[in-house]
């Protein structure tokens, strides 16, 4: 079939060289034998067959192998010389990079498949070495090996070290593959053992608020710790307020960005934003909770699940330091709260 189809090809070829050859001749031939007259009448003529030489194709369309010997490394074993081998002409625009993942965890190793291809984008070999090197997070370049699986594919094993980006390139005839697959490595480390701003002592679970915030169960520091998307220490929240130290176990946040936590030791759930500190807490009928808080100074109402319901109070009620919560049994529900810097008791119906 490859015999075949070359016949043609070279048939084709020795045709548009027929072509070239026979307009030069003529073009020749009326130079240096033609007048004036017969230079000026035949120049529609010449012009077109100048035309059409400079918009024949002239490169083949088909792309041959060439075969080669790969010589066998166990050949003292299996008596085998080798293999022969098909080794195409490559482009280097149509090669791939793949199997590229997200995110490259610290001390773990991802695996890049490369694929070489004719101009045609179909997947062959190539008789020249594909090389990789990678750009570390600390801007330094290490030359990384690649296995060939002689089948036109590669393989590039990349592993993090270092916090941050990984770019890798591949080149093959020195001309690089393009792109520059980046893999995010690990993103950072936040904090370090120990009981002062920014440092944990057995975190026990996380969760995200919708500003990005990190949220921490501390457990052994009696508390949660509060940092910004970008690993800073913002702030440390504590609830003192329990017969028995307070020691978070679980977090979760829910979609208006009330906190909920599990506290080990006093055997509750604990409500809160992040923002509020709570004082006082009431519930109506196992139904409703009712928490007061501080800084701002608020009066919140929650399900027994712990979904957040509304604010009670409003803007133009708004209390100042609620030191104190009762609810009566009337139907509805008043709430009564000491509002102390206002200097005066508020009463709302729910």
């Amino acid at each position: 079939m490859k015999i075949k189809k070359a016949a043609v090809d070279i048939d084709k070829m020795e045709l548009k060289c027929g072509n070239i050859k026979s307009a030069c001749s003529y073009i020749e031939t009326l130079i240096n034998y033609g007048n004036a007259a017969q230079v000026l009448s035949t120049k529609g003529d010449v012009g077109t067959r100048i035309k059409q030489l400079i918009t024949m194709e002239t490169k083949l369309q088909t792309r041959y192998d060439k075969v080669v010997l790969q010589p066998s490394v166990e050949f003292s074993e299996s008596g085998i010389l080798g293999i022969l081998d098909s080794i195409y002409e490559i482009e280097i625009s149509k090669c791939t990079v793949e199997n590229l993942p997200k995110q490259l965890w610290k001390g773990d190793s991802a695996d890049l498949l490369i694929t070489t291809r004719d101009s045609t984008g179909k997947q062959v070999n190539t008789k020249h070495p594909v090389k990789a090197k990678v750009r570390k997070p600390d801007a330094s370049w290490e030359d990384i090996s690649v296995a060939d699986n002689r089948d036109g594919t590669h393989r590039v094993t990349v592993t993090g070290q270092l916090d941050g980006k990984y770019q890798v390139t591949v080149t093959i005839r020195d001309q690089p593959i393009p792109g520059y697959p980046v893999i995010i490595g690990l993103v950072k480390t936040i904090g370090c053992q120990g009981s002062a701003e920014g440092q944990y002592n057995y975190p026990w679970s996380v969760a995200v608020n919708k500003d990005g915030d990190i949220v921490t169960a501390d457990r052994n520091n009696n508390r949660f710790g509060m940092t910004a998307r970008d690993g800073k220490f913002k702030k440390i929240l504590k609830c003192e307020q329990f017969e028995k130290p307070f020691t978070p176990r679980d977090i979760a946040i829910s979609d208006d960005n009330t906190c909920l936590c599990l506290d080990d030791n006093n055997k509750q759930a604990q409500v809160g934003d992040g923002k509020r500190k709570p004082r006082r807490i009431a519930i109506e009928n196992d139904k409703y909770v009712y928490v007061t808080t501080d800084s701002p100074s608020n009066l919140l109402k929650f399900e027994s699940s712990g979904k957040f319901v509304c604010r009670v109070d409003s803007d133009r009620d708004r209390l100042n330091f609620p030191s104190g919560i009762a609810l009566t049994d009337d139907v509805p529900c008043r709430v009564v709260v000491a509002d102390t810097f206002n200097h005066c008791i508020k009463v709302f119906v729910q």
